[in-house]
């Protein structure tokens, strides 16, 4: 969740810089990554329950362009990039946590 409030923050920034393309691309890329997590908690099967995860790893991809290209277009300084961290170029897992809980499991058997 953290890593979507910090985008939010970051899309509130760019607009009011009156940026508004990227903003609203990395807007939808940044916080579909916990929300594709957290629907893994709910799958409605094993592939359902895979797939998320990579619509997760996709979206962080994408959103790890879209602020490499805020970036070094000037529109965010080396402080706030870094404070990213590799989040956008981990597993899903690592951004925001896909649970592993035995009811979880037990669901999408």
């Amino acid at each position: 969740m953290d890593f979507s409030v910090q985008i939010i923050t970051l899309v509130k920034d760019l607009k009011s810089k009156h940026e508004s393309i990227i903003s609203n691309q990395i807007g939808r890329s940044g916080t579909s990554i916990g929300a594709n997590i957290y629907e893994a908690n709910y799958a409605q099967g094993k592939k359902d329950f895979i797939s998320k995860p990579e619509i997760a790893l996709k979206e962080a991809s994408e959103t790890g362009y879209w602020l490499e290209l805020l970036h070094r277009t000037g529109y965010i300084n080396d402080t706030l990039f870094r404070s990213f961290g590799d989040r956008t170029h981990s597993h899903p897992r690592d951004v925001g946590g896909v649970p592993q809980d035995r009811q979880t499991e037990q669901r999408i058997r």
